[in-house]
């Protein structure tokens, strides 16, 4: 029953973002990545605007079959494209990468990640666009990499 609730979720949420292109008639949105060298594409991508007083944020979710992606990046405000690393963030950066089984079991620690936002994207304008990449801790022991990540996605609120 709940599997059945979180696939009618999945379903309704992308309805209502929207999959697959840009509204523009172009295949340019995308969520994509390397997951331990296999290549992962994102069925379902949001990308959301934020932020309060000084900051201002992008949040940035790419879900495959399998597994999904979170990305999740905020400097002082206007945002500009940065790059971000998350073993040394600059003054005024916040930066995380979350990974999730599909089945909504494992949420792995992240371990290190960089993020380059090369197009930060406005709600109902440009996408948000850039490249990223993040090393997780297995609980079994070992790791688990992503590489050659890229996101290219429409803002909303």
């Amino acid at each position: 029953m709940a599997r059945m609730v979180r696939v009618q979720l999945v379903l309704t949420v992308m309805v209502l973002a929207g999959c697959g292109g840009d509204g523009t008639g172009s295949a340019t949105r995308h969520v994509t990545w390397k997951d331990d060298g296999a290549a992962k594409t994102a069925v379902l991508t949001v990308a959301t605007s934020g932020g309060s007083g000084t900051t201002e944020s992008r949040e940035i979710i790419g879900t495959a079959s399998d597994v999904g992606v979170t990305i999740f990046v905020s400097a002082t405000a206007p945002l500009t494209p940065q790059a971000f690393d998350c073993s040394a963030p600059t003054t005024g950066q916040t930066v995380t990468v979350s990974y999730t089984e599909s089945d909504g079991g494992l949420q792995l620690a992240m371990q290190t990640c960089t993020i380059n936002l090369t197009q930060v994207g406005a709600v109902g304008g440009a996408s948000v666009a850039g490249t990223f990449a993040a090393t997780f801790n297995l609980q079994a022991g070992g790791t688990k990499t992503i590489t050659n990540g890229s996101f290219n996605v429409p803002v909303t609120q």
